[in-house]
């Protein structure tokens, strides 16, 4: 495995993910690995740019191609009289676009880029937390991996089920001990 490769992972439940490798290192006989969605181009650098009666689906579509990313649904297509995309990582220019629209995006697990607003349907499942910080809303569950962001997340802690609160961010960690961690608002 090498930083740079596309590669595909199936964990024989769930989705199975498109993904870049962003890092890898040989620890003894293992690897240790981080994986992003999609081409890993999100990071590349673009260069400035001035639009003027553009769609925001068109200004999106722009930046997705430019660094080689594909795009999912595109739901936001609002006209803008002018904007302009500062130079930098194509993922701050993507979410400056997406935060002045009152919008958000994600990786999907193909691959693809969303975009759009909220709909917040309730995730299809109750979790049980192994390890909670409510006060920042950060959860540890045992691996989830059908769990998006984008979902409102109820869980077991304690003995106890409530809502978790709106899921704004998902890392799986696969390793010894397994796990997804969720953010949420």
């Amino acid at each position: 495995m090498r930083v740079g490769e596309s590669v595909s992972v199936d964990l024989e439940f769930g989705p199975e993910f498109r993904m870049h490798v962003f890092f890898a290192e040989l620890e003894g006989s293992e690897y240790r690995v981080r994986l992003v969605g999609g081409t890993g181009g999100l990071s590349r650098t673009i260069p400035a740019k001035a639009y003027e009666n553009a769609r925001a689906s068109r200004i999106i579509l722009e930046i997705l191609a430019e660094v080689g990313e594909g795009a999912g649904e595109i739901n936001l297509s609002e006209l803008l009289w002018r904007w302009v995309r500062h130079a930098g990582p194509a993922y701050l220019a993507l979410e400056a676009l997406v935060l002045a629209l009152d919008g958000s995006w994600r990786m999907l697990p193909g691959g693809e880029v969303w975009v759009g607003k909220e709909q917040w349907p309730r995730y299809d499942r109750i979790v049980k937390v192994v390890r909670a910080s409510h006060q920042q809303g950060h959860y540890n569950l045992p691996l989830e991996p059908e769990l998006l962001p984008g979902t409102v997340l109820v869980g077991q802690y304690g003995g106890m089920e409530g809502v978790l609160g709106r899921v704004e961010g998902v890392i799986h960690r696969i390793g010894e001990e397994p796990r997804t961690e969720v953010f949420c608002s």
